[in-house]
């Protein structure tokens, strides 16, 4: 910036000065009592040089500092640049104002308006050009490493597919019937895992329009599930048992009339422990079941499972146990009464039921693959069962 350009900004600049301020600058405090035109006129006369013009920015730098919002119009430059090049420290900021808004402390910066007269068009120029040039370089290296990632993300589908049809082929020549089984139930748990996985995705999204999308492939993968459970149950290799929780199988509802709701709290009162609704249903069932102004309804084994079980003692490294709630499971599996019980014991090792997906295991067993593999393993397993 030329001397003549300077010395105007400063005496432009010096109008958003108080008149205690222009006093100091003139030397003598005691001309604050005139008027601010005045004080300016006086400061007009003065010729101040290069370093007086840089100390008085400098004196009075939170008084000069320039607003985001008038930094952008000055410099002609977007928010996202400001924002960038505040990080870059290439603006300089000389405080932050702090704001309440939405109930939240905000940082606003406040720019040194000395600095900011420094910046040329052809200086920012040069930085967009530099933002430009930086942009292909991280694109050029997110290429070379995306390149990187899907060679190894390649190698690993392939490794396991080698190795999975090395499986399959020793399975086939030791038992068909028994490769068709365990490829269904291999397949049939990935289906389970990555509807497990939109479950979560689900319960994560914001948009409606995204959990819609999430919540119906959840249900989708769900049935698949099922579905494929409902043919693993007729293999000789299953065992099907069932659970039923110890402490509350059914789901409850109950309606307390006056006289019974009257002795749950006066026994609550008595009893430092919480005792809740379902402790009073249970020590008063009876009761409350013959009673007429009470109200009580049981959803029988809501919370009890089926559990199938595919194993055989031929192939110890793959076991299978999956659960599947009553309400969804008594169209297709025999009447708890035909059953073996059974205590719930979750299995340990990448079989056990009910987790979502690892990250590696995402990379591997794609959704799009699980689900090819899994309709694949469908139509095999139900040409042994038709020939069974």
């Amino acid at each position: 910036m030329n001397t003549s350009n300077s010395k105007d900004l400063f005496l432009s600049n010096c109008e958003m000065l108080t008149k205690t301020q222009l006093a100091e600058l003139l030397g003598d405090v005691s001309l604050e009592k005139k008027k601010k035109d005045e004080l300016l006129s006086e400061v007009k006369k003065l010729l101040p040089s290069d370093f007086q013009i840089r100390k008085f920015y400098k004196d009075y730098a939170k008084t000069l500092a320039i607003h985001p919002y008038d930094l952008e119009k000055i410099l002609r430059i977007s928010k996202t640049e400001r924002q960038r090049w505040t990080e870059e420290e290439r603006l300089v900021v000389v405080y932050h104002e702090v704001l309440h808004k939405w109930g939240k402390q905000v940082q606003v910066p406040m720019y040194d308006r000395f600095a900011i007269n420094q910046i040329t068009p052809e200086k920012l120029r040069k930085w967009r050009e530099e933002h430009e040039e930086h942009k292909k370089q991280t694109k050029m290296i997110g290429v070379k490493k995306a390149k990187v990632t899907k060679n190894k993300n390649d190698q690993m589908r392939e490794d396991f597919k080698k190795e999975w049809k090395k499986k399959l082929i020793s399975w086939h020549k030791e038992d068909p019937h028994l490769a068709a089984t365990l490829n269904l139930a291999f397949w049939t748990l990935w289906i389970s895992r990555w509807a497990k996985e939109n479950q979560i995705k689900q319960m994560k999204a914001i948009k409606e329009e995204t959990l819609e999308g999430y919540k119906a492939q959840k249900e989708v993968l769900y049935q698949y599930k099922n579905n494929g459970i409902e043919l693993l149950k007729q293999s000789p290799f299953a065992k099907v048992t069932f659970y039923r929780p110890e402490e509350r199988a059914d789901k409850e509802f109950v309606y307390f009339c006056n006289d019974h709701y009257i002795v749950w709290v006066e026994k609550r009162e008595q009893i430092y422990d919480f005792y809740s609704k379902w402790d009073f249903l249970r020590d008063h069932k009876e009761d409350i079941i013959i009673c007429g102004e009470c109200h009580y309804e049981a959803d029988k084994d809501f919370y009890s499972l089926y559990h199938l079980e595919i194993a055989d003692k031929r192939e110890q490294d793959y076991h299978f146990s999956f659960h599947t709630p009553y309400p969804i499971g008594k169209c297709f599996f025999p009447s708890p009464e035909k059953l073996e019980f059974v205590k719930h014991q979750e299995q340990e090792g990448i079989f056990r039921f009910g987790r979502s997906l690892f990250g590696e295991e995402k990379i591997i067993h794609t959704e799009k693959k699980v689900l090819k593999e899994f309709h694949d393993a469908v139509e095999k397993y139900k040409l042994y069962l038709r020939f069974a």
